[in-house]
């Protein structure tokens, strides 16, 4: 069973985790779309999932499309210390005016993310897919980084001052950067 939620354009995030929730925390079998995350910080990151303050939830079965951020993370933004698990997640279509089209790890998050599809998302800055920094420590396996396009580095992924970063099984193939 697939719920969809919908929100008009320019609302806010779609989801938001901020009270150092767990992986016990699941969010399951629906379709994020059409979030715009503006205004200050963090609520400017994430148009989809906003995570931060050590929150990490278990995101399964999702679809996450149309979504934008004037900050960074157009899908997704995990930042101070989260770590989220993300499995069979679909990051489609999403936009930022900064870092990370797709997903954005800033400040220790520490990801695992296992047989996802981050396709066709756009950053104005750098990495269209996916943006990793400042110690956000990522695991990704048997998923596919595609058709990323980012108006600097990293088209598929981007990488600065996380360690350590690492692909299991997976593709990053025909990104744009």
């Amino acid at each position: 069973y697939q719920l969809s939620i919908e929100y008009p354009q320019s609302l806010s995030n779609v989801v938001v985790f901020e009270n150092q929730e767990d992986s016990t925390s699941v969010l399951k079998n629906f379709t994020i779309m059409n979030g715009y995350a503006s205004g200050d910080w963090p609520y400017n990151h994430g148009g989809g999932i906003m995570m931060y303050n050590h929150s990490s939830p278990t995101l399964e079965n999702l679809t996450i499309t149309n979504n934008f951020s004037e900050g960074s993370g157009g899908g997704i933004s995990a930042q101070d210390y989260c770590e989220p698990l993300i499995h069979n997640v679909n990051i489609q279509n999403n936009e930022t005016n900064g870092k990370g089209g797709g997903i954005y790890f800033h400040n220790r998050c520490h990801a695992v993310i296992t047989d996802c599809d981050i396709i066709d998302n756009y950053a104005h800055n750098y990495g269209g897919g996916v943006y990793a920094r400042d110690e956000s420590n990522v695991t990704i396996s048997d998923s596919q980084i595609n058709e990323n396009t980012a108006d600097n580095d990293g088209g598929g992924v981007y990488v600065v001052g996380a360690r350590p970063f690492i692909f299991k099984d997976s593709d990053v193939i025909n990104n744009t950067g």
